[in-house]
Parts: structure tokens; C-alpha cells; sequence
């Protein structure tokens, strides 16, 4: 941001919030947000991680307070919304139910969602919250693919044979353990590799110091155990043959599904979600259950055997599109350029063009490659 330090205050007088519980961080979100507006007398707020304050700002509008009065407007961005995923307890369907209800009660003038499953169900029920409700993409960096075999050897790595792999936070979260499992169990063969890049949660160390130590030390699973860069993510997934996406029961978007494809790299997901439906909707690979040990590992074993650079047909060219730095901003910026006199950015892109019907020979096209 240095370049751009003499167009914009940084203001450091949110406290940290380790050790609070959801309910406490949005409240105390919420908090700052409304002391930081009567300090800078802001007339547009942007708040890109509405989760939490969404909902405690509509219990705290049911008391009448509002931090946005007058000509202020604002927009926040929502990256999960559970409401619109099968409950699996009537505990977690009501919790939801009220979840929903309070942020629908939050004063935002847009709301953007980078999970679409969301809006879809919001569009489909109608209301006010619905139409305040925006698509957005994600902000995927330019990215360029590097051969698989020079990125083992710049991550010095074995070269030889097939990789299936995950980068990023190595975690329970994200199905880690299934993965390694999975990948354990799986019909291979011996220079079939498992690439863990990333920092590696201590449960996870566990599992690989314990009951998979042997494939550790044979390097039939490698682990790169430490933060990357964004250069390193890119490289880690470059040398993969099958990038895994095994979140179970994941709410929300995951970032390997919108980059690994970018370079031509094919998924292998969990079926529940926005991770099964992009995938299978655009073609990007294949889907399974994860929590089925067996599944998984069949699932595994047929992706490594069927490996190959992925095939973007027309659908899955204008999800890549879509996600970009530049149509993050394009999106983002609509109702401010509104509010300026400007019309949108001419080469945003929407959701609704990105799912807009195909020519009969590309939707074939897309078919055959799913």
C-alpha cells in the first residue's frame, strides 16, 4: 500500500480479539466499526469481512441503534452464509434461521456475497435483504503455470511419478486428515506422491509423525511445512497432477478451486456445497463424498490414474473471467460509482453472464469433459 499513502488513513485503534467467542468478535466489530465512522465522518464504509458484525449490527438496529445515519451508506461483504446449506440438526437449521434473521436486519445498503449459493436462496424467497444482495468474485492475482517438473525441482521435491496434493493451511478444517488417510488407502503406485504445502496444524503433525510416518519417510508423502508466498502457492500447485479440495461440509468458496484450474490443474472435491457445485457445474474435475474413507480413496486412485492437463470448456473459461482482480474492483465499485455519476466499469462481469446459456456445441463440449 506505500504507493498509495498519501490517499488513505490507517487507523489502528481496532483491539484484538483472540479468545472471543463469534457472537463477541461481531459485537465488538460492530463497536469499532461505529467509533471509526464519528471519527473520520466517513460517507462510505466498506467493511470486506461482514461476517458476524452482519448480525450482531441487526440485533443492535432492533434497539435502535444505526452507525449509518444520514447520507452515509455501506456495503459489506459476506464470504459464508449457512442459511442457504442442508442443516444437518435442528439445532443448526434454527441457529441458521436466526443467523439469517438478524443480518437481514443490518442497515447495509449492498450486501455482496462471494458465495452465490446464498443469494440464489435469497432471490428465490424475495424481501428486501434479497434485493440489497450482490454477487462478487473472488480477487485472483494473475497466475502462470509453471511445467510440473521444474516446480518439484524449484520445490525440491521428488520429480519422478503422479502427485495429488492440497497447499495452503494444512488443517482438520479443511479435511487434511481425510486426505492423508484417503491418500494412504488409496490404489497406487509407488511413485504416486501426496504434496501437503503449507503450514501444518499440530493435529495434522501428529497423524504424519504417527501412523503414516512410514509414507513420510519414503516420500510417498511430501510435506513443505512452512507459510508460502503467493509465487510458492502457484509453484506448489503447478507441481501437482490433481489438486484436492476435501473441505467436509465446507460453507462457503475455497481459493483452489478458483486457481488451480487457472493453470490447468484438475480438481478432486468434496460433493457437499459451493466445492461440489462449482466443480461439477463448470467441469473441473470430479467430486465424491470425503467422509467416505472408501469412496475417497477409490476416488483418489481414479484421479491419479486419469491425470492429465486440465480442458477449460467455455463454461469454465468465463468462471476464470469472472474471478480477477480487476472484476473484484469492477464489482465492488458499482454503487459508489453510482453515487459519483459514473456508470459501472465497461468490462465488468457478471454472474449472470458467467452463467448465461451456451451455444448447443459448447454445452456439449462442457458435457463430455464432465
Amino acid at each position: 500500500l506505500e504507493p498509495l499513502a498519501d490517499r488513505f488513513t490507517l487507523d489502528l485503534a481496532v483491539r484484538p480479539m483472540k479468545g472471543l467467542g463469534a457472537f463477541a468478535r461481531g459485537r465488538e466489530k460492530f463497536a469499532a466499526i461505529r467509533s471509526a465512522i464519528r471519527r473520520h465522518r466517513s460517507d462510505h464504509v466498506f467493511v470486506p469481512s461482514a461476517d458476524g458484525v452482519s448480525q450482531a449490527m441487526g440485533i443492535a438496529r432492533l434497539g435502535g441503534v444505526n452507525p449509518f445515519r444520514g447520507s452515509v451508506e455501506a456495503e459489506g461483504m459476506m464470504l459464508r452464509g449457512r442459511f442457504a446449506y442442508p442443516a444437518l440438526t435442528i439445532g443448526s437449521a434454527t441457529g441458521a434461521r436466526l443467523s439469517l434473521a438478524a443480518m437481514s436486519l443490518a442497515p447495509w445498503t449492498v450486501v455482496h456475497h462471494v458465495d452465490p449459493l446464498p443469494v440464489e436462496a435469497l432471490r428465490s424467497r424475495g424481501g428486501g435483504f434479497a434485493r440489497r444482495s450482490r454477487f462478487i468474485p473472488e480477487p485472483v492475482e494473475p497466475m502462470a503455470a509453471t511445467d510440473r517438473i521444474d516446480a518439484r525441482r524449484q520445490l525440491n521435491i521428488p520429480q519422478k511419478g503422479r502427485y495429488v496434493g492440497c497447499a495452503g493451511l494444512l488443517d482438520v478444517r479443511k479435511g487434511t486428515n481425510l486426505l492423508i488417510r484417503a491418500f494412504a488407502a488409496a490404489p497406487r503406485s509407488r511413485d504416486d506422491h501426496l504434496l501437503l504445502a503449507g503450514e501444518v496444524h499440530p493435529q495434522i503433525a501428529k497423524l504424519l509423525e504417527g501412523e503414516c510416518a512410514e509414507l513420510v519417510k519414503s516420500e510417498q508423502i511430501v510435506v513443505i511445512d512452512r507459510f508460502l508466498s503467493d509465487d510458492e502457492f502457484t509453484t506448489a500447485l503447478s507441481a501437482m497432477d490433481v489438486a484436492v479440495v476435501c473441505h467436509p461440509r465446507h460453507v462457503g468458496s475455497s481459493g483452489i478451486v478458483v486457481r488451480a484450474p487457472r493453470i490447468g490443474r484438475p480438481l478432486l472435491g468434496s460433493d457437499y456445497g459451493w466445492v461440489g457445485q462449482m466443480i461439477n457445474r463448470f467441469s473441473l474435475g470430479k467430486t465424491c463424498d470425503v467422509l467416505d474413507h472408501d469412496a475417497f480413496s477409490v476416488a483418489i486412485g481414479d484421479a491419479l490414474h486419469a491425470a492429465g492437463d486440465l480442458q477449460l470448456c467455455e463454461a469454465a473459461k468465463r468462471f476464470l473471467q469472472y474471478h480477477t482482480v480487476e472484476n473484484f474492483v469492477a464489482a465492488l465499485t458499482v454503487r459508489v460509482r453510482v453515487r459519483l455519476g459514473k456508470p459501472p466499469a465497461q468490462d465488468l462481469r457478471t454472474w449472470q453472464w458467467v452463467n448465461e446459456p451456451l451455444s448447443p456445441d459448447r454445452a456439449t463440449a462442457c458435457r463430455s469433459l464432465n
